[in-house]
């Protein structure tokens, strides 16, 4: 079973999955796999960038067997610059959230789903705080839940802070790791948002993040 057939097999719409990679070939792999078993299928792409340009990662699409000059022209593939995702100032969740709806109404219109990849960096430079990043990541697995949409978030292990990781590990149901998926034990997104902010925090170490990871491996 290639890469591409075992993403689509395991993530089903309403999907929210994070990748936890530790190289770019292994985020641009994952991610023109996903692109394309999509645009296969008669859905549409909608791509969050973080520090590489829109621009850049088109190339890099192309490169990677997607037609990616094709498919942005027809309106099915489309990528957000890090710039114009995450405003100046304060990270407001609910104002991103109408973001993303109104980008999910337009490119959900003529296809037979959505598949959504955000590079995770964006949350970057300056470093959104921790307890923001999850919040925010529990917003959006509510808004993809029911919907016909597969999402996956990428988090790079060397470039993240131990507690993103925490955050990003509680609000995805699914975890990426190693070319393998896992059912997450560890996601509690739903009840962050009806307890809020009392769990927003998040607090790991690389202790931590370690033995949450070896668990997952370890299976059930």
């Amino acid at each position: 079973m290639s890469l591409a057939d075992e993403i689509s097999g395991s993530l089903k719409p309403g999907s929210h999955a994070i990748h936890l990679y530790e190289s770019p070939a292994q985020q641009k792999d994952l991610l023109a796999s996903f692109f394309q078993q999509g645009l296969e299928d008669g859905e549409h792409c909608l791509f969050f960038s973080g520090p590489k340009s829109a621009p850049d990662w088109y190339q890099e699409l192309q490169a990677s067997g997607v037609d990616a000059e094709r498919e942005s022209q027809r309106g099915a593939l489309l990528v957000v610059d890090r710039g114009d995702w995450r405003p100046e100032g304060r990270f407001n969740s609910l104002l991103q959230a109408r973001k993303v709806l109104g980008l999910v109404e337009r490119l959900m219109d003529g296809s037979s789903g959505l598949r959504i990849a955000s590079d995770a960096r964006w949350a970057l430079k300056p470093e959104l705080p921790a307890d923001q990043l999850c919040h925010w990541e529990a917003t959006a697995d509510l808004i993809y839940k029911g919907e016909e949409i597969r999402a996956i978030c990428q988090y790079n292990l060397h470039e993240h802070a131990s507690e993103a990781i925490h955050s990003a590990l509680r609000t995805h149901a699914i975890v990426i790791l190693d070319g393998r998926y896992y059912s997450n034990p560890y996601y509690e997104a739903p009840l962050i948002l009806e307890r809020e902010p009392a769990l927003n925090h998040s607090h790991g170490d690389a202790r931590l993040i370690s033995e949450m990871l070896a668990r997952l491996g370890a299976g059930p």
